[in-house]
């Protein structure tokens, strides 16, 4: 018998960033990195709320996915502080 490791993640963030983080992460939601060794699912479970489901077949595997996201949610976040803070300055 395989072991089956489960993660759940939730973001709940302002409405303004909401779509820009969910879109963000719909490609490394359908492709994950590990494909066969783990999979993952995303829906809105709340208003401004992603949940993401992660299932992989070891705990390092599942690990080294939540990393990946965590590290991704960083970089979508600062982006978009970036364009923020300096964006349209005509």
């Amino acid at each position: 018998m395989q072991r089956l490791y489960l993660a759940k993640i939730r973001i709940h963030c302002n409405e303004d960033i909401y779509e820009t983080i969910r879109r963000s992460l719909i490609a490394e939601i359908k492709s994950p990195a590990n494909v066969g060794r783990v999979s993952m699912d995303m829906s809105s479970v709340e208003s401004n709320t992603i949940e993401i489901v992660v299932k992989a077949d070891s705990f390092s595997h599942l690990r080294a996915i939540i990393n990946s996201i965590l590290y991704l949610l960083y970089a979508i976040t600062s982006s978009i502080e970036v364009v923020v803070e300096y964006g349209d300055k005509s």
